[in-house]
């Protein structure tokens, strides 16, 4: 079942991957904007897909990897990286990798197929279908992701989850300070338990609470009206 939803989902991308180069096949086109006017669009280009995860593998079918490049997931917590899992993922070297994971998977050896998926499974190879995104050596012109065959593909155009990720982060860990700081300011001040804390309490305590939060970014604070962004220098907790 699962390698049917593989087949079905890459069936799926294909047919969209399709209309960017009929479009591109046809010279572009004519559109009619809004305002009347007419622009001629000669080629449709996608620069990023936008993607959390587990949406961003289903794209990529790294798996649990880094959709951008070779980490596993459990080296991705380390701060020293190998190159050979720091390398960007491209066209040739994937196609390369997976090349020698079939190889290693048919030698004969007891376990060869097992040990060959478990290793593409950690990598992000995957060995079941082809990627639906993949250029091949079309002409530039027809090219969807891009004429550089380095950085433009599948892989290279989903750095988001990687600082989207860090940005969620870093809301979740203020948030949670500033929740933690006004259940007990609360608590003392008004001696409330944490279950009944209102929320005239929240954004009081926000004028207080701020100036004890330090950063590396600047970040949205979604979750609360009162606050459109935060500038700070590095992450302290309280």
């Amino acid at each position: 079942m699962k390698d049917f939803r593989l087949a079905l989902r890459r069936a799926q991308h294909a047919a969209i991957y399709k209309c960017f180069r009929t479009f591109n096949q046809k010279g572009g086109a004519v559109v009619k904007m809004q305002d009347g006017r007419h622009i001629y669009f000669a080629r449709a280009c996608i620069l990023a897909i936008y993607a959390d995860q587990p949406a961003a593998r289903k794209c990529s079918l790294t798996g649990s990897a880094c959709p951008v490049c070779y980490t596993p997931e459990k080296r991705m917590a380390r701060a020293d990286q190998e190159p050979r899992h720091a390398l960007m993922r491209t066209e040739a070297n994937m196609r390369k990798r997976k090349r020698i994971l079939t190889v290693m998977s048919q030698t004969g050896a007891r376990g060869c197929k097992e040990r060959a998926f478990k290793k593409a499974k950690a990598l992000g190879v995957n060995m079941v279908v082809p990627n639906a995104w993949l250029e091949g050596k079309s002409a530039e012109w027809l090219k969807v992701l891009g004429t550089c065959l380095r950085r433009d593909n599948i892989w290279q155009i989903l750095p988001q989850p990687n600082l989207h990720g860090m940005d969620e982060g870093l809301n979740s860990k203020s948030n949670l300070g500033i929740l933690e700081a006004v259940i007990k300011e609360a608590k003392i001040l008004h001696n409330i338990s944490a279950t009944e804390v209102p929320a005239q309490h929240y954004t009081h305590s926000l004028h207080t609470f701020i100036p004890r939060i330090h950063c590396t970014c600047s970040f949205a604070m979604n979750t609360n009206p009162f606050i459109t962004h935060i500038h700070c220098t590095g992450l302290s907790s309280s």
